[in-house]
């Protein structure tokens, strides 16, 4: 065995007690901070995928203390992405009641709503079907669908941004 492969070994290993002594640690934590414990497990996943990406660059390790941090900091971007979804969330419902405000317009709004559905490609349109029309929440789609709720949300995202920019064009082809 050559002196750099037991190096490599050798790096390894002592990634592996390192994540051995702290996983539970910055799962623990993550957990306190969402309270949601598979976002934690992801969080947590992430944390150390940051770590053995840069180990290999610096050769250290960090201390617990700096471990924490990246957990919390990680943790406040979820917490900001989770704030930009139900921002877009709410927008789509005022734009979903105001379709339905009119009830002259309801069924040409209708009309609309169903040609820009149409336009979405699969598994998108029946995602945001299922959580709009049919008022599911993101974790029962999830687990219809067999996913995470994380990609149940950007699909909602990625549709209501595709509905937003397109919407116009809808309304001119009725």
């Amino acid at each position: 065995m050559t002196l750099f492969r037991k190096h490599i070994e050798t790096k390894e290993q002592e990634f592996r007690r390192f994540f051995d002594t702290n996983y539970d640690r910055i799962f623990c934590y993550a957990h306190h901070l969402l309270r949601d414990q598979e976002q934690a497990r992801d969080i947590a996943s992430a944390v150390f995928c940051q770590i053995w990406e840069s180990y290999h660059d610096y050769d250290m390790l960090p201390s617990p203390s700096t471990l924490l941090v990246y957990t919390r900091n990680r943790c406040y971007d979820s917490f900001r992405h989770e704030q930009t979804v139900r921002k877009y969330e709410a927008a789509a419902l005022k734009t979903i009641e105001h379709v339905y405000t009119d009830s002259s317009e309801i069924i040409e709004m209708d009309k609309l709503v169903r040609k820009m559905l149409d336009t979405l490609k699969e598994p998108t349109r029946y995602i945001l079907e299922q959580c709009f029309l049919n008022k599911k929440k993101y974790a029962e789609v999830a687990e219809e669908l067999n996913v995470h709720k994380d990609t149940i949300k950007r699909h909602i995202m990625k549709a209501l941004k595709f509905l937003r920019e397109n919407k116009q064009n809808f309304a001119e082809e009725l």
